[in-house]
C-alpha cells in the first residue's frame, strides 16, 4: 500500500542521513560523499570507506530477515582497525521495518568497548553496552562490564513433554534486563583472582 511505502521511504531516509552523521562525527574523510566517487579508491577493497553487505537471516521462530548492512572501518596510521561502526536497515514479516547501530572500539590492546541498540516496528528492543579493560593483564587488575536490555517476541512454547499436541504451541514475549560484571584481580598472566556478579530481571509476557 501507499502507506507502506511512505513508511519505508520515511525510515531509509532517516537512517541513511543518521549514518552519514554518525561517520562524519567518527571520521570526516570516511563520511565525504565526494570520496566516494573517486573510482581509484574502489580498485583496493582496502581502501573502500565502507563495505556493503546485504543481510539474511533465518529463526524458526522469528521467520526471515532481509536487509542492509554497511560497514565502516577506521583504521590508524599502520591500518589497524580501531573503531567499528555497523547500522543495518531490515524487514522481518512478523517484526516489520526495523534497524540497529553498532559502534565497536578498540583504542588499545588492553580495552575495548561496544554499544549496539536496535529494534523493530513490533515490539522488538534491544540495547547491549560492552567495556573491557586489563585484557592484557599487564596491570594488577583487570574489569570487564556489560548492561543489557532486551525485549524478544518471538520466543516460542511448546508444551511439556515429548507428547505434548501442537494445539500446546504458544508464542511469547521476554523482556529481560540485566548485568554483568567482573573484577579481577590479576596475580599472573594466566593465574586470576575474580569476583563477578550477574543480576537478572525477566518478564513473561504473553
Amino acid at each position: 500500500s501507499s502507506l507502506v511505502v511512505r513508511r519505508w521511504r520515511i525510515l531509509a531516509s532517516l537512517y541513511f542521513l543518521l549514518v552519514l552523521l554518525t561517520c562524519g562525527a567518527a571520521s570526516a574523510s570516511a563520511a565525504n560523499p565526494a570520496s566516494w566517487f573517486d573510482l581509484t579508491r574502489w580498485r583496493d577493497p582496502r581502501d573502500w570507506p565502507f563495505i556493503p553487505l546485504p543481510e539474511v537471516a533465518t529463526d524458526p521462530n522469528g521467520d526471515t530477515t532481509i536487509g542492509f548492512l554497511p560497514v565502516w572501518l577506521f583504521t590508524n596510521d599502520k591500518k589497524e582497525i580501531q573503531q567499528m561502526f555497523a547500522p543495518d536497515l531490515t524487514y522481518n514479516p512478523t517484526l516489520g521495518v526495523g534497524g540497529t547501530l553498532r559502534f565497536f572500539s578498540y583504542p588499545s590492546d588492553d580495552t575495548q568497548w561496544y554499544i549496539v541498540a536496535g529494534g523493530a516496528e513490533k515490539l522488538d528492543r534491544d540495547i547491549d553496552f560492552l567495556y573491557s579493560t586489563g585484557r592484557t593483564r599487564q596491570e594488577w587488575w583487570s574489569f570487564d562490564g556489560r548492561v543489557r536490555y532486551e525485549r524478544d517476541p518471538t520466543e516460542r512454547f511448546f508444551g511439556v513433554g515429548n507428547n505434548s499436541d501442537k494445539g500446546d504451541e504458544t508464542n511469547f514475549t521476554t523482556e529481560q534486563f540485566f548485568a554483568e560484571s567482573r573484577l579481577g584481580l590479576n596475580l599472573s598472566h594466566s593465574v586470576q583472582l575474580a569476583l563477578e556478579l550477574r543480576p537478572r530481571y525477566v518478564n513473561i509476557q504473553e
